[in-house]
């Protein structure tokens, strides 16, 4: 699992995502997403 914000999809590199990043995806998706900002952002 990974932390600080980072995503481990690309195994050692990693990409930094602000909680406004985050936000702003998850707005951006369209239809009903239910999860939270974290568990969007471990994933």
């Amino acid at each position: 699992m990974t932390t600080n914000n980072q995503c481990g999809i690309f195994g050692s590199l990693s990409i930094d995502l602000s909680e406004d990043d985050i936000l702003a995806a998850m707005k951006s998706i369209q239809g009903y997403l239910d999860i939270t900002p974290a568990d969007f952002n471990e994933i």
